[in-house]
């Protein structure tokens, strides 16, 4: 996980097919319609795949992530046709699509069983690390699968450009490979975090995978859905009109000091209401909290809606039974400030030696037209924050922005930072070590602090 890909599918109130008779998922109908007043998603709907639902009826979730393992068990270990099975047999009254996170140690099974038993959509993940027989085994595997007619989508790798398993060209090599040895039907594509898959991988895709965290990001709760929303905005732009799914997103229940249920379970609310808004594709990660998953610190095992054992935890009910949906918290079409000259002021600048954000409040501006450019000079140059591979970051509705500024080597040392207002279409330059800050940037807005 976090670190996941662009499968956006949707978060959608919808009639559940269940396994047969009635799933007990629930289900007061949801509010219908479009949430936001004015259509403010007008720019990102209509990405559902093939299997949407029908959003006005009950709630089910459009697509989750499955960890078919139990508690004292680890990746890796061959699971039992009756374990997995049991594992679908509880996820599946929640969810239309599943993803699995390999093909090989019974996941290309379970992925049979739960599309011709259970009636799901499967999304199947070949897992590519650095070993290349190990890689070849799943490519294999995924491949047969697929041909047997258990995939609907086949995912040729997780996350191997976020942590260089893979380089973009050889991934592109697999990507084709498996295209062209699975049926026409089936969409291929690879899972990765969304500033990670480059205009040459998303060209190689049949639809862009993407994974959207903003926990992972550090951003505050409350602005947790404004934050993806722009991710996404942004990777929809380099999509080349290809559909985007968002195939990871989620908020853990514990482990860290804003994982708390009652944050997962907004979050869960949060995400489908946006969602469902616009018509956008996903997999919520993830169906069951996974032990095993302490290779993520110690929020890795509380990413799940339900337990290890499969009940629906503090909260999940909101969005599984109750079919909440919450009012735009995310789109910022709202102008801030009133009429008057754009501005960008700095709210609080990190002391030198810190690792604590930049933080900062745009004027005059709607926040969703505008993204915020950082520059700090350190090391005798100018250098591009947070990241080259994200060079622009969101504004929050409200007009209050917040910016990893000490992302890397000797940043924290950084002698003065400089911001930009520009606008949310904009490329902004990408400096790593310039000496000069270009002439590009000065006719817009800007703060700048020393240290």
């Amino acid at each position: 996980m976090r670190r996941a890909i662009v499968l956006l599918l949707i978060g959608a109130c919808a009639s559940n097919p269940g396994t047969g008779g009635d799933s007990g998922a629930g289900g007061n109908p949801g509010t219908g319609g479009n949430p936001l007043d004015g259509g403010s998603m007008s720019d990102v709907g209509g990405d559902l795949p093939d299997a949407s639902v029908d959003a006005t009826t009950a709630c089910i979730l459009h697509g989750s992530a499955v960890g078919l393992y139990l508690d004292g068990q680890s990746a890796g270990q061959v699971i039992p046709a009756d374990q997995a099975r049991a594992r679908i047999r509880l996820v599946s009254p929640y969810t239309t699509w599943l993803r699995l996170y390999s093909s090989l140690g019974g996941h290309a099974e379970a992925a049979c069983f739960a599309k011709n038993e259970f009636g799901r959509k499967i999304a199947l993940t070949a897992w590519l690390g650095r070993d290349a027989a190990a890689n070849e085994r799943e490519i294999l595997a995924l491949i047969a699968a697929a041909n047997m007619g258990c995939v609907d989508i086949a995912i040729v790798g997780s996350e191997t450009l976020l942590r260089q398993d893979q380089t973009p060209a050889a991934l592109i090599a697999l990507l084709r490979r498996v295209k062209a040895a699975v049926p026409t039907a089936v969409q291929v594509a690879t899972g990765d975090v969304y500033d990670r898959l480059t205009a040459e991988v998303i060209a190689a895709e049949d639809v862009v995978l993407a994974h959207v965290y903003p926990f992972w990001e550090n951003v505050p709760a409350r602005y947790a859905l404004a934050s993806l929303h722009a991710r996404y905005v942004e990777t929809k732009a380099r999509a080349a009109g290809k559909t985007v799914i968002v195939a990871e997103t989620g908020w853990p229940s514990a482990g860290r000091a804003d994982a708390t249920p009652e944050n997962a379970a907004t979050y869960l609310v949060q995400f489908t209401s946006w969602a469902r808004a616009g018509g956008v594709g996903y997999f919520y990660f993830s169906a069951f909290d996974e032990a095993w998953k302490t290779n993520e610190g110690a929020v890795g095992p509380h990413w799940g809606y339900l337990t290890s054992g499969g009940a629906e935890k503090p909260g999940a009910d909101r969005t599984l039974e109750r079919c909440e949906t919450t009012d735009d918290v995310w789109s910022g079409t709202a102008l801030v400030g009133g009429t008057g000259a754009p501005g960008i002021v700095l709210t609080s600048v990190p002391p030198l030696g810190s690792s604590l954000p930049l933080e900062g409040r745009v004027e005059h501006v709607r926040p969703s037209d505008h993204r915020i450019a950082v520059y700090i000079f350190v090391g005798g140059g100018w250098w591009t924050k947070p990241t080259t591979q994200t060079p622009a970051s969101p504004i929050w509705p409200d007009g209050t922005f917040q910016i990893p500024v000490a992302t890397g080597g000797s940043d924290a040392q950084a002698t003065e930072i400089r911001s930009y207002l520009i606008p949310a279409g904009m490329a902004p330059p990408l400096l790593t070590g310039a000496a000069t800050l270009p002439a590009t940037l000065a006719p817009y807005p800007s703060a700048q602090a020393s240290r």
